[in-house]
């Protein structure tokens, strides 16, 4: 997998404006769904939510890490 990730044909039809407006969307998504995913993670060590959100969360960053460039990648601890 090349630097920009699976999206490569599509990234390569963007300027360098758009690819950074993009890259910096994701990153905020990002953020907010390892917000989410901590949260989430509390909430079920205290049961208070049902098992398996946060792993949900996870996966969606996974993903989310796959549209990523490697040097901007959010670190994927469970």
């Amino acid at each position: 997998m090349n630097a920009k990730g699976q999206n490569a044909p599509m990234a390569k039809s963007r300027n360098e404006d758009e690819q950074k407006a993009v890259e910096t969307i994701l990153n905020a998504l990002g953020h907010r769904i390892q917000r989410l995913r901590e949260e989430y993670q509390m909430k079920e060590m205290r049961r208070e939510e049902p098992e398996g959100v946060a792993r949900g969360l996870g996966l969606a960053l996974h993903e989310l890490n796959d549209m990523l460039p490697r040097r901007t990648r959010f670190k994927e601890h469970a």
